[in-house]
């Protein structure tokens, strides 16, 4: 049943030599009792279109005489055309109830392969609603060997279809578990990620090893976890986190910590010991990139007190170098008053910037004895901080 190769129009489009093609096979399906030739079938599937309502047909009809043999092409059949035919109908909404399931069961490795790398991660909301249909997932549950033989990219969009079905929430986990233990390092990050999904000590041990893992993307996914998970070190841990030189490690633990703000620490800055001012203020310096304007806000404050207030701030949180100008402002003008100017020459004892210097240099020789003598104070200061970041 080939197309005539005479044809003028056969050889004008070579998508008509398909098309006839694909209608003769088609029709031998039909005939399937007569021939019962599994290589014909195969043939169908290698061209027919996925949105064929030859082929929707055949896969709704269970009693069609060829229904098991175009079943079982699609089981086993290592062409790549039928592969990609089988993803096509895992997109489509249409897709009766046991092919999902007959692609759910395929746990050969090539086959897995192109299907993960074909949906991708993320992946599109018509193949997740068809994983939704499913409960049971060879190669996620019995078969799992396969999916941590593929790549990352694959293990992570087998993750995130695992996340999608109706398995008991045992298999999911342990899907998880094993590619973060033995996956590859984009597997093991969609499965930190997936974690998030998971409480109890179980996913909490498994959050953790994450957290010392070698992978920068998979330690940033288990950062953002930690204090969800209450772990009793979790801000410590944070915290030395946000000295990384990695900038997602940084991100990660700013996002985690993103309650460590400017606006928060100025409303509890009076109830706090010069403890937890210290403490919390070292946080809120690296957390907050905004806090320095919130200190420039509060320093134009007509209130002394609470300009005071914010001096005392921005050296809890070490932005003083960032504030020089203001600070220095309140320091050399002689109509402040004198206590607030001592804070002034205190807080610019914390800072290394030149402009600094000079404002102390300027009222350690010519101001009025008492805010001399702390203006001598926060040079010396300066000094011993600058010989200690020498050493």
């Amino acid at each position: 049943f080939a197309p005539n190769p005479q044809s003028p129009k056969s050889r004008r489009d070579p998508s008509f030599a398909r098309r006839q093609a694909w209608s003769r096979l088609g029709e031998s399906l039909d005939r399937w009792e007569e021939h019962q030739r599994l290589e014909l079938v195969e043939a169908f599937l290698l061209i027919a279109p996925p949105d064929d309502p030859r082929l929707a047909n055949l896969l709704a009809t269970t009693n069609h005489p060829c229904h098991g043999a175009l079943m079982q092409a699609l089981a086993s059949s290592p062409a790549p055309g039928v592969m990609r035919l089988l993803v096509d109908l895992l997109h489509d909404s249409r897709t009766p109830q046991h092919v999902l399931e007959l692609i759910a069961g395929r746990t050969d490795r090539r086959f897995l392969g192109h299907l993960l790398h074909a949906v991708g991660s993320p992946t599109t909301l018509r193949v997740l609603r068809n994983m939704q249909r499913l409960d049971r997932v060879a190669w996620l549950q019995a078969d799992r060997d396969v999916i941590l033989a593929l790549d990352g990219k694959a293990q992570a969009a087998a993750v995130e279809l695992a996340m999608a079905t109706a398995l008991g929430r045992s298999d999911v986990y342990a899907l998880l578990a094993d590619v973060l233990r033995q996956g590859a390092p984009e597997g093991r990050e969609a499965s930190c990620h997936a974690l998030a999904e998971f409480p109890g000590p179980w996913a909490d041990s498994l959050v953790l090893k994450a957290f010392e893992d070698r992978d920068v993307a998979v330690r940033a996914a288990a950062a953002a976890q930690l204090r969800r998970r209450s772990v009793v070190d979790a801000i410590s841990r944070l915290e030395k986190l946000l000295d990384a030189p990695e900038p997602a490690l940084r991100q990660a633990a700013r996002t985690a910590l993103s309650d460590f703000n400017f606006s928060r620490f100025a409303s509890n800055f009076v109830e706090m010991t010069p403890e937890e001012r210290a403490a919390t203020g070292a946080i809120v310096g690296k957390v907050d990139q905004a806090a320095a304007e919130g200190i420039v806000r509060e320093l134009a404050s007509p209130s002394p007190t609470q300009r005071e207030r914010a001096m005392e701030m921005a050296v809890c949180v070490g932005l003083v170098d960032c504030v020089v100008g203001p600070i220095s402002q309140i320091l050399d003008d002689p109509t402040e008053d004198m206590a607030l100017r001592c804070a002034a020459a205190r807080a610019l004892g914390e800072s290394q910037n030149p402009e600094s210097r000079e404002s102390l240099e300027k009222a350690a020789a010519d101001y009025p004895p008492g805010l001399r003598t702390v203006a001598e104070e926060a040079l010396q200061k300066q000094n011993a901080n600058a010989r200690g970041q020498l050493t």
